[in-house]
């Protein structure tokens, strides 16, 4: 697949981010945890994509050292008004602006596959971490839910043929265990969130998700009203219940 002309800045997300991607306090806890737990003591830590501080603000609460670089003000302004000495920088994860070997880990969450080009960004990261350093990425694990299964079945609408995300998780370990890193992993408990496919095809029409934002107002409706005929085959019902089964994963890349 091609790489994307440029990263995705979610400045227009920012008023709704924390209510469709939050976590549950305890899962937040764990995540903060188990990324501490794989760094090393007292790690100055970068975060690519911080947004919000959906996974800063456990760590600043705890002490941690992170810094945290978007693309979005709009989204950073957000993590502001609750940590306002938080160091926080614009930037994109492709041109980091910091100096080689200033971080002993950098983490990032659901940003890579928002990269235009994330192998770059994979290098940068790796410039401005020192070593001995980790390298941490996260995201939810739920490819099964019904609710990922629409989500697909979307992309396929729109000529996609899967995620992008997907794509980058099957060359990120390869490639990093290529260049020396001991791989490991971990994992949150589950959690359940319930949704229909009412609730999900209408957070497609209001374009809570970024896939839709290079959508013309007239193609977003012919895919939406076409997918509405696919859940009611699929599901029964649009108001048919949904429940998804969640976990958090880390991938942990450790460079001596």
């Amino acid at each position: 697949m091609a790489a994307l002309v440029s990263s995705v800045s979610f400045d227009r997300a920012a008023a709704f981010y924390d209510q469709t991607r939050a976590l549950p306090p305890h899962i937040a806890d764990q995540v903060a945890q188990l990324a501490l737990r794989a760094m090393p003591p007292n790690a100055r830590v970068l975060e690519i994509g911080v947004g919000t501080g959906r996974i800063a603000r456990p760590l600043l609460e705890r002490g941690t050292q992170v810094v945290g670089v978007d693309l979005s003000r709009a989204m950073m302004a957000r993590l502001r008004a609750t940590h306002p000495l938080a160091p926080l920088v614009q930037g994109d994860a492709m041109y980091l602006p910091f100096a080689d070997n200033t971080f002993d880990a950098v983490i990032a969450v659901h940003v890579l596959h928002l990269v235009g080009d994330w192998r770059l960004a994979l290098r940068e990261a790796r410039r401005v971490m020192r070593a001995p350093g980790v390298l941490l990425f996260g995201h939810n694990v739920n490819l099964n839910a019904p609710s990922r299964q629409l989500r697909a079945a979307f992309n396929r609408a729109r000529g996609q043929a899967s995620d992008r995300w997907l794509e980058v998780e099957e060359t990120l370990a390869p490639t990093l265990r290529a260049e020396g890193a001991h791989m490991t992993t971990f994992e949150t408990d589950s959690w359940i969130t319930h949704t229909t496919p009412r609730a999900e095809l209408e957070a497609l029409r209001q374009r809570l998700w970024s896939s839709t934002w290079a959508l013309s107002d007239a193609e977003l409706t012919c895919i939406v009203g076409e997918l509405e005929a696919w859940a009611v085959q699929q599901f029964g019902s649009l108001d048919a219940p949904l429940e998804d089964v969640h976990r958090f994963r880390w991938w942990c890349f450790a460079f001596v």
